[in-house]
């Protein structure tokens, strides 16, 4: 089998444990469940495993009893390749929005989500257990070697009290006078080692007081998604692309 079609028709499979050839890795019930109940995989069957640390490897699948399965490592398919240090920070929204907007957000490269809660906020909860579990379904699929991280759910206020200052913070503001995020990365281009945020606002957008408040931080910097409304979850997703792709365009 060729490295193409390694990457063209084998699962991917997350893993934490250290990666190394000829190292045998033990798979959790849930991944063994997966490749065997699921995707019907034959012991043998080629797969890859992956993380950030290690980067990627081709391996063999070994079943190990009824439930069991363990991965046999062979060739390394990738170095680990860092990514650019985006997070996005956004509000919950109802379930099948805000399963999107985490999937999506991870395919479109996100380092970490930040889960605020703001006056507008309707859902004042998320599943952490859930998040990740996407979040690691999502880059199994779209060929990232990270997993997206997650912060734990907080008030915008307090985020933004203990807001890291080197970090710059696009806030999508709508109905405003703000000027093209595409023309604020021109005008002022982020670097490899810039670390970047985009955040968006709820259903109904920020409160006059959380603009207030936003248009007087020092490293924020407001910035237009189009002259549409967008919905939260568009908003988020359009603001990654932008940013994205802008890096990826100047060699980041």
């Amino acid at each position: 089998m060729t490295a193409d079609d390694l990457y063209s028709r084998t699962p991917r499979v997350y893993v934490e444990t250290a990666l190394a050839q000829s190292a045998v890795i033990s798979l959790a019930e849930g991944q063994a469940h997966h490749l065997r109940q699921v995707l019907r995989l034959a012991d043998a069957a080629h797969v890859r495993v992956f993380n950030a640390g290690d980067g990627e490897y081709a391996g063999q699948l070994r079943f190990e009893g009824k439930r069991g399965a363990a991965v046999l490592i062979n060739t390394q398919l990738r170095l680990p390749q860092p990514g650019a240090d985006i997070w996005l920070v956004a509000t919950p929204l109802k379930k099948d929005a805000f399963d999107m907007m985490v999937e999506k957000a991870s395919e479109l490269g996100a380092a970490r989500f930040v889960p605020v809660i703001t006056d507008h906020t309707v859902v004042h909860r998320v599943n952490s257990e859930r998040l990740i579990a996407q979040a690691v379904d999502a880059a199994e699929q779209c060929e990232r070697l990270d997993v997206m991280q997650f912060s734990d759910l907080a008030p915008l206020a307090t985020v933004l009290k203990s807001w890291p200052t080197d970090r710059r913070l696009f806030v999508a503001l709508e109905r405003s006078a703000a000027p093209p995020f595409l023309q604020v990365l021109h005008a002022r281009p982020a670097t490899p080692a810039t670390p970047l945020a985009v955040l968006v606002g709820p259903e109904g957008g920020f409160s006059a007081a959380e603009r207030a408040q936003l248009l007087s931080l020092p490293f924020a910097e407001p910035v237009s998604l189009g002259p549409t409304i967008l919905r939260a979850e568009t908003a988020g997703l359009a603001a990654l692309a932008v940013l994205g792709g802008f890096l990826q365009g100047h060699g980041v």
